[in-house]
């Protein structure tokens, strides 16, 4: 099938399992058809795992919110070849504006989850990979939170690992994230 088909049929599963809206998905196909990944995003979304369902719709809605802000949606969940992970990784959401690029890692965590600190740390790290890999293009490295952690000491540890490796933190919804990229890119 025609890969618009498909992201055609994903969009209506997702409607019909009542984890999007239909206005929603609506615009996901008239502003993220065809871009890399975006198939892949909600195939992905419609699996048994709410907490995979919860992170990767985010990196959709994210993409769509850049998408309706003037960015050009590169890639959802493209793949990179991490040195430091010595393996193939991803970066959640790749944008453009004025040719300046960000990369985006996502995180959609309850503000009372533990943070798997590890895991973190390795993402912010992959992101600094990755504006290392893309010279002389300017990258813009961004680990997103939807929500702060509410653990104080937590939030502290991120923002000392995020600023450790040169990564913009930011905490927020979708709509609230793009809203704070213009500020990053100037």
């Amino acid at each position: 099938l025609p890969e618009s088909v498909v992201e055609d049929t994903f969009a209506r599963i997702l409607v019909a399992q009542g984890r999007v809206p239909h206005a929603e998905a609506d615009g996901w196909m008239r502003r993220l058809s065809g871009v890399p990944g975006f198939r892949g995003a909600m195939s992905k979304s419609m699996g048994a795992s709410q907490a995979n369902t919860i992170g990767h719709l985010n990196e959709v809605r994210i993409a769509d919110a850049a998408a309706q802000s003037n960015f050009k949606v590169h890639g959802i969940g493209v793949r990179f070849n991490d040195p430091h992970k010595k393996g193939v990784t991803d970066i959640d959401v790749l944008l453009e504006r004025n040719g300046k690029h960000v990369a985006i890692e996502a995180k959609a965590y309850p503000a009372d989850a533990i943070i798997p600190m590890d895991v973190f740390r390795a993402d912010m790290l992959t992101l600094s990979e990755y504006r290392m890999a893309m010279a002389p293009k300017k990258v813009v490295p961004v680990f997103a939170i939807t929500n702060k952690p509410a653990n104080s000491d937590t939030w502290e540890l991120l923002q000392h690992v995020a600023k450790h490796h040169n990564v913009e933190l930011l905490v927020g919804s979708s709509d609230e994230l793009v809203l704070q990229l213009p500020l990053l890119l100037r």
